[in-house]
């Protein structure tokens, strides 16, 4: 089941907080603890996909438009991949901290975390 970010954070619940996982030194014989918040994401955009009848021309322009909204919040990001086909969106690697300032950029419907599938 998805994450959907902007509630998360809308909500207050401490969703940008970072995970921690313990893990035992066997080394030092001590536990320490790893970050494991996410730091990619998938940003899911207004317009439907290719796929759903979105209009390529329309698509590019909302991308556009969103990197324009982000560099004004001064967001610091690096898009990795671009889709328009079954997804219109990005994937990204943002810090968790920057989560609620790219909830807010118009465009945005929904930001799910990447995750690998085993």
């Amino acid at each position: 089941m998805p994450v959907f970010v902007r509630d998360c954070v809308a909500a207050g619940n401490g969703a940008n907080r970072p995970a921690r996982a313990a893990r035992f030194d066997t080394r030092r014989g001590r536990t320490q603890l790893t970050n494991e918040t996410p730091q990619l994401w998938f940003v899911e955009l207004a317009s439907p996909p290719t796929a759903d009848g979105g209009n390529p021309a329309t698509l590019a322009s909302e991308r556009a438009a969103f990197v324009g909204e982000a560099r004004n919040a001064r967001l610091n990001y690096s898009v990795r991949y671009t889709y328009q086909s079954l997804f219109h969106g990005f994937s990204v690697r943002i810090a968790p901290s920057d989560l609620g300032r790219l909830s807010r950029i118009p465009g945005v419907q929904r930001i799910y975390p990447e995750g690998n599938v085993a």
